[in-house]
């Protein structure tokens, strides 16, 4: 299933587990490439994974503080993981 900003934005914060993995899927690539290019130097692949998996967590416990006026979902993705 295919989910639009909004469908996906709704489908977290009402828990939905399809929208979690769809979230997963999307992003998992730039957000790892993010994780990457900021932990690389000091720190392992399984630390970076570990990182990658912790914003994707926040993200899901985090979804309310979501504001599309302020960001994409992508960016918010990337700052919520900081």
């Amino acid at each position: 299933m295919e989910y639009s900003q909004l469908e996906l934005v709704r489908g977290i914060k009402n828990k939905d587990s399809g929208a979690y993995e769809y979230m997963i899927s999307k992003y998992s690539k730039p957000v790892y490439y993010l994780a990457h290019s900021i932990l690389s130097a000091s720190h392992s692949k399984e630390d970076i994974e570990e990182c990658v998996a912790d914003v994707f967590l926040d993200a899901w416990i985090k979804i309310a503080e979501f504001n599309k006026e302020q960001a994409s979902f992508q960016t918010w993705l990337h700052i919520t993981g900081i």
